[in-house]
């Protein structure tokens, strides 16, 4: 009878971390550096987001305001900026808002 050995080659666990330390490390801060920017990007969004509310607020009222107001009234031409400026700036949360929304590649 013919005897057969096999021998299997082992790569001590120490020499196996060694070796792919740096590329878990590299993993690990690419991983921790996604996590902040989801928490930052989450924060960003929770802030524009409280900030549309009393910007529609300031819209509601100026346009009420304007529509209770004679076109020749003084206060007409300062309603008006107040209307167009609160539209600018609801625009520009907007904008901001819309970069904050992250959608991950699946």
């Amino acid at each position: 009878m013919c005897k057969i050995e096999l021998t299997k080659k082992v790569i001590p666990p120490k020499q196996h971390n060694e070796n792919h330390k740096p590329v878990e490390q590299t993993l690990q801060q690419a991983e921790n550096k996604i996590r902040e920017a989801e928490a930052l990007l989450l924060t960003i969004d929770t802030i524009f987001g409280e900030l549309k509310q009393p910007l529609t607020v300031l819209l509601g009222l100026s346009h009420l305001l304007l529509a209770k107001v004679d076109q020749d009234d003084p206060m007409t031409t300062d309603l008006l900026t107040i209307d167009k400026q609160v539209q600018r700036i609801n625009e520009i949360v907007s904008g901001v808002k819309h970069l904050t929304q992250y959608n991950p590649p699946l």
